[in-house]
């Protein structure tokens, strides 16, 4: 008798991104959920949810992204609430978004 043996091999991947900047939007608590974990440009949040621009923009409308005018340029958009749309849009996604300082 014959015995077969099957060996599975299982790869797991981790990605990490960073968006270094300097003082702009680092300081930012977010006014609706009080989230601490800073803010991003539209379009960086955007890219990071991997959508349309534009849909973006309707999940600013309805709520589900937080956003926030600022004096000069774009809004700013809660990275506590991309975190929390990353979960909902992607169930099998994790953001996880950590602030750091970098002494440099």
């Amino acid at each position: 008798m014959t015995v077969r043996r099957i060996t599975r091999i299982t790869f797991e991947a981790e990605e990490t991104i960073a968006i270094r900047r300097g003082r702009v939007g680092a300081d930012a608590i977010c006014c609706l959920c009080g989230s601490q974990l800073g803010a991003v440009t539209p379009e960086e949040a955007a890219w990071l949810l991997q959508m349309e621009i534009a849909q973006l923009y309707r999940e600013v409308e309805v709520g589900h992204l937080h956003a926030r005018p600022v004096r000069i340029g774009n809004p700013q958009v809660c990275l506590g609430s991309v975190e929390k749309a990353a979960q909902r849009l992607s169930p099998g996604t994790r953001i996880q978004i950590k602030h750091t300082e970098e002494n440099s």
